[in-house]
């Protein structure tokens, strides 16, 4: 997360009911929190010390990847260059790079693929950030709609210079097989693969395009 989320709470909120994206005027706080309702962290669901997100009326919620649990360590690093991904399709969406790395952890949806030079490539399934932008639910377990998938639709990853490679929605449904990368061999992506690129062992040699900044959900 970067130091203004830490310093000025700087989160998407959403309606608790509708789950709406809202604008929030009170105070956010990002907090090490050690106890709830008074009472110490259930150490076998939470661990001793978890990050929270607060505010004082606390009826908005903020996307789950962010409340961290069994919290160990805090690393500060060096700034990383900022960037965004535009989503599009049934609704438009941006993913930031502090979002991504977050969805991108191990215990989120990250996964990690070995092409056939052994090289590992770390990201997320394209089918996460379809189901961002594929109807009006964007988040939780049912955020990808299957049903809308199986109907079928042509997903365009364009990366840079305009190169664009499309697939159908009933290939990626689900699948591991396309990910959208964000680091080789541990390491962010940089020069024309920055800051992201499709692999996997669902495409075709000609089809794994770096410099992604658009996806875009063409459903009727």
């Amino acid at each position: 997360m970067s130091a203004e989320q830490v310093q000025n709470g700087k989160f998407v909120t959403y309606d608790v009911s509708t789950g709406d994206e809202i604008k929030v005027t009170d105070s956010i706080q990002l907090v090490l929190a050690y106890e709830n309702q008074g009472k110490p962290l259930n150490a076998d669901q939470e661990g001793a010390v978890r990050l929270a997100i607060l505010t004082a009326k606390g009826n908005e919620v903020t996307d789950g990847h962010w409340w961290v649990k069994w919290v160990t360590k805090v690393d500060v690093k060096a700034l990383a260059a900022d960037w965004s991904l535009a989503l599009s399709g049934a609704i438009q969406d941006k993913v930031d790079r502090g979002t991504f790395d977050s969805c991108a952890a191990p215990n989120c949806h990250g996964v990690t693929w070995k092409d056939d030079k052994a090289v590992a490539w770390t990201g997320v399934p394209l089918y996460y950030l379809a189901g961002r932008v594929d109807d009006q639910t964007k988040h939780g377990f049912r955020a990808f709609n299957s049903d809308l998938a199986a109907k079928g639709y042509k997903i365009e990853v364009v990366g840079a210079g305009g190169n664009t490679v499309s697939l159908d929605s009933s290939a990626v449904a689900g699948s591991k097989d396309y990910i959208v990368a964000y680091k080789m061999e541990g390491n962010v992506l940089g020069g024309t693969d920055a800051p992201l690129r499709l692999v996997g062992p669902g495409l075709k040699a000609d089809q794994s395009v770096g410099g992604i900044k658009e996806i875009r959900l063409l459903i009727k």
